[in-house]
């Protein structure tokens, strides 16, 4: 017997069963079971709305069964919150309902409240989970698409800031995981749900609009349905006419990417026809062509060439009666149905949603699958995910007539790695149709292409900014890192040898040391490379390393507490005092200095614009004239960043500049940037004078690849809008 505490959740239970058992009449038992079992576990919980809990996977379940799914996959969908929000394990499901039903479940499931180093980490590898689960049974993406579409049917009841996260996690990923299954029905809707949260004001102006030229458009259709049926009908072709308005994300998705007002969208409106066979939908395309003119450029075969989904029609854009722009899409009953349900039509009576290898429907899925295993980092994953899903793609032939499909606006290079990961690294230019074009060319249906390449040609880090597909992001980013490392190794190694030289070893026993091993390992590094690539980037101090490689030298100790006291300068009219350089803006000899009394610490000396003076509240009464003492001799730190173009060999080209002009380099720190054609070099140098730093600073500026220079104070924080400033040295 069903429990029966909750008469709401019970009747959407029996409508639910009742439609299974109409497709599958042995499901019954197996339904009781895991929904009673459900609502055992969920008892006492509440969701945002109040509701009680068994609610949720209730209308999860209903919605799977919508799909006619399969009553493994239904009695899933009523346990897929059980492990993740009660005490149940795994375990207990697979005891109680088998092997298929567990891993369905732990599927879904997210990855334990473990400590990440970002959101976007545990977003990334809860998606890593469901893809490898997916993989190996589609059922699981079903039974998540539709727990997404019911949590974006209440997400009104969510905070705003996880309102917004959830709703554009949906249209970057969830909305066109749906397209790529052929679920035409649920992507619509995810997309206008989550336009709701995206951008409120927009999503009503279109449904406003929609509104009130609705009675015109009906009525419009209404007319065309039947001119077209009275057409037809004089040809013998039995066929059915319907007419549809397009969804507001699609409508608001066109006003906004060509900048247009919802007067100007043309294609509202669309006629689908439905048609016995293949041959008549040709024939119904030669009839609508001969009484409505085409619009050039605007006819798309996908029967003859089918989306990757299996999706198949023939669309065209015609002007219809009145002179009115319409779509018109013509297919058969079997398309229509695959367009309708998608990949849920295509397997659904296959042995419980397994992917045979030679199933095409998948190879998508199984590409994600294979080409997201080697990428550690959590960005590149996410976007790379974004990119395999995306929503429009175009059909490019190779000289021998095989059929290759790319993401709208691909370019050659997407083409080149595509075919073999050394034609992408070695490709120089491409012919389309017989003709030259650049490496930014955008690629369009039908264009024939042949790679030109050439063994001495290697990526460039430009590529990235108009390559679409994740293999040539990929490959791409993975040969500059590479150079990049190889580059940190050569910076990181002479500088970790400069140190030594100072403190009177060298680099041929430092590699040669029998405790070279424990050296490494000690700053968490497998190998020697390893270690002189975290110099290079400035992740570790070299003269940290060379104290774990020899005892530093009391002299150089010293000489530090000398530094500290004797900087070469001298306050006016007293003697024997101590005096120490301010850290947060480090003068140099040549810049206006005032000089600060602290407490116990004798005078510190700042630049006369010091954020520190200016805005801290000193007492102009502990304020004390300074003056430099010239000495040729003496270095002090000094800090500057500079923007650069993010190629490979910037690094080592600055640091030969700097170099040439007898500038020490104590330490260097990169700093990615979002944008990935730029980066920020922070170095620290030791330099004697203002005049020293201002020639050096004037001929690096000169330099092809830097775009500008910051000398770093207190106050003036490291970021690329910064240093952009016209900051005064």
């Amino acid at each position: 017997m069903l429990n029966t505490e909750n008469k709401n959740a019970i009747k959407l239970y029996s409508e639910l069963k009742e439609t299974v058992i109409s497709y599958d009449s042995e499901a019954g038992k197996l339904l009781d079971d895991a929904f009673n079992w459900a609502k055992e576990r969920h008892q006492g919980q509440l969701r945002e709305s109040g509701e009680d809990y068994i609610f949720h996977p209730t209308e999860v379940a209903r919605i799977t069964s919508q799909m006619h799914l399969d009553k493994a996959t239904i009695a899933a969908a009523f346990l897929h919150d059980v492990v993740e929000d009660t005490s149940a394990t795994i375990s207990d499901v697979e005891k109680r309902f088998g092997e298929e039903i567990a891993f369905l479940v732990n599927g879904i499931t997210k990855i334990g409240k473990l400590s990440y180093k970002s959101s976007e980490e545990k977003q990334a590898k809860n998606f890593r989970k469901m893809i490898v689960a997916m993989a190996k049974d589609i059922r699981v993406i079903l039974i998540k698409l539709a727990d997404r579409l019911h949590n974006m049917r209440t997400l009104s009841y969510l905070p705003e800031a996880k309102r917004n996260r959830i709703s554009k996690e949906t249209l970057e990923i969830y909305a066109p995981i749906a397209h790529r299954l052929g679920i035409g029905w649920m992507r619509s809707e995810l997309e206008d749900l989550s336009l709701q949260y995206k951008d409120p004001r927009g999503y009503r102006d279109v449904v406003y609009q929609l509104k009130e030229t609705k009675d015109k458009r009906v009525k419009y259709i209404r007319y065309v349905e039947q001119e077209i049926k009275e057409k037809l009908s004089k040809t013998g072709i039995d066929c059915e006419v319907k007419g549809r308005a397009k969804n507001v994300y699609s409508i608001y998705n066109k006003i906004i990417r060509k900048q247009l007002s919802f007067e100007d969208i043309y294609d509202l409106m669309a006629i689908r026809i439905i048609t016995q066979s293949e041959n008549d939908c040709y024939l119904v395309l030669g009839v609508i062509h001969k009484f409505y003119k085409p619009i050039p450029g605007h006819f798309k075969d996908y029967i003859a060439l089918p989306k990757p989904n299996f999706y198949q029609s023939l669309h065209t854009t015609v002007f219809g009666p009145l002179n009115r722009v319409i779509e018109v899409q013509v297919r058969t009953h079997e398309m229509d149905k695959v367009a309708e349900e998608g990949i849920a039509a295509h397997w659904r009576y296959k042995e419980g949603g397994k992917l045979s290898e030679g199933d095409k429907a998948f190879a998508w899925l199984r590409y994600i699958f294979e080409s997201q295993k080697n990428l550690k980092n959590s960005r590149d994953f996410l976007d790379n995910l974004k990119i395999d899903l995306f929503e429009d793609e175009v059909y490019i032939f190779t000289p021998k007539g095989d059929l290759k499909v790319f993401p709208e606006d691909a370019t050659p290079i997407d083409f080149a790695y595509s075919v073999h990961t050394e034609i992408g690294n070695k490709c120089i230019g491409a012919k389309v149709n017989g003709k030259i074009v650049p490496l930014k060319y955008k690629l369009k249906s039908g264009d024939i292409v042949e790679v030109m390449t050439s063994a001495h040609k290697y990526p460039s880090k430009d590529w990235l900014s108009y390559v679409q597909t994740s293999k040539a992001k990929s490959h791409i980013r993975q040969w500059i890192r590479k150079e990049e490392k190889e580059e940190a190794v050569g910076i990181g190694k002479g500088i970790l040898s400069q140190e030594l030289r100072k403190n009177g070893s060298s680099m041929q026993n430092f590699l040669h040391a029998k405790d070279l091993e424990t050296i490494c390992a000690y700053f968490n590094c497998k190998e020697t490379d390893e270690l002189f690539v975290k110099i290079g980037f400035g992740r570790l101090n070299p003269l940290t390393v060379v104290g774990k490689f020899i005892p530093l030298p009391k002299k150089r100790k010293k000489i530090a507490v000398k530094e500290k006291k004797n900087y070469a300068i001298r306050v006016k009219g007293v003697d024997e005092i101590m005096v120490g350089i301010a850290k947060c803006c480090n003068p140099l000899p040549g810049d206006e200095i005032i000089g600060f009394i602290t407490k116990g610490r004798g005078i510190t000396v700042h630049r006369v614009d010091c954020y520190s003076i200016r805005n801290l509240g000193y007492d102009n009464d502990r304020l004390v004239e300074v003056e430099w003492v010239p000495e040729e001799k003496q270095v002090y730190p000094v800090r500057i960043s500079m923007l650069v173009v993010n190629k490979v060999g910037i690094l080592s080209l600055v640091a030969d500049m700097i170099s040439s002009h007898g500038v020490n380099i104590r330490d260097i720190h990169v700093k990615n940037m979002d944008e990935e054609t730029k980066t920020i070099v922070s170095f620290v140098l030791d330099i004697n004078s203002k005049d020293k730093l201002e020639k050096l600073t004037g001929n690096l500026r000169k330099l092809k690849d830097v775009i500008s220079i910051q000398r770093i104070i207190k106050g003036n924080p490291v970021s690329a809008k910064n240093i952009e400033g016209s900051i005064k040295l």
